[in-house]
């Protein structure tokens, strides 16, 4: 097994968290977890494997960064989530997808890439469930 294919299992971690944890079942989380799903599959896909700066890694990439800004807008503006959560998740999530940046850029895939990419999908995985709270 590749270092990387442990990010095909966490991508879906992207679903599974906030599926979990959602309490009610408004069209707006719906609309959150449809998308949260996209993603994960996405994700798992490109992560099954991960060509740099192929189509499904553009696509990809897009798709994270846009549920990104609505998820950060619905951290703010709707979730009840206390405000030292949110600090650390923004700034985690920030810290290790730039040091994944950092680590794919030097050698794509390696160890330390893979690893800090773990941590990004980890984190965000957390923030994502603790949006539904």
């Amino acid at each position: 097994m590749k270092p990387h294919h442990i990010l095909v299992a966490s991508s879906l971690l992207f679903f599974i968290i906030p599926a979990l944890c959602v309490q009610k079942m408004g069209l707006h989380e719906i609309s959150l977890l449809v998308l949260f799903f996209d993603q994960a599959l996405l994700s798992a896909i490109f992560w099954s494997n991960p060509v740099n700066g192929s189509i499904i890694h553009k696509i990809d990439g897009r798709l994270a960064k846009i549920i990104g800004v609505i998820v950060i807008a619905h951290l703010l503006f709707c979730a009840r989530l206390e405000l030292p959560i949110f600090v650390f998740g923004l700034f985690g999530t920030m810290l290790f997808f730039y040091l994944s940046s950092v680590h794919s850029s030097q050698s794509w895939c390696c160890t330390d890439h893979v690893a800090c990419h773990l941590i990004f999908h980890i984190i965000t995985s957390l923030m994502l469930g603790f949006s539904f709270f």
